[in-house]
């Protein structure tokens, strides 16, 4: 017999065969479940881009608002200046 020669009694080549099924097994499953979380985490995406844009839509109209109360702001402001002139008039041309 050489000893350069490999040899294996069949008690050991099942230990072999179970532990590469056992790997395989466990590589397998250790993948499924990456694609499972990353599917998870590709959903919450999703849902995070959508309520990103709804707030960014609610957040324009908000400024729109701001913008037409100033705008009221400085139209009251000019018809209180208007009231004062007219009243002052009314003043004057009452005595």
């Amino acid at each position: 017999m050489d000893d350069k020669e490999w040899h294996a009694d069949p008690g050991l080549k099942r230990v072999i065969y179970s532990i590469i099924g056992g790997l395989f097994l466990q590589t397998v499953t250790m993948l499924g479940t990456g694609l499972w979380w990353a599917s998870g985490i590709e959903q919450r995406m999703k849902t995070n881009e959508t309520v990103i844009a709804q707030q960014g839509t609610q957040l324009d109209q908000i400024s729109l608002r701001g913008e037409r109360i100033a705008r009221l702001e400085v139209m009251i402001d000019k018809l209180e200046k208007i009231a004062e002139k007219l009243e002052k008039k009314l003043e004057r041309n009452g005595r």
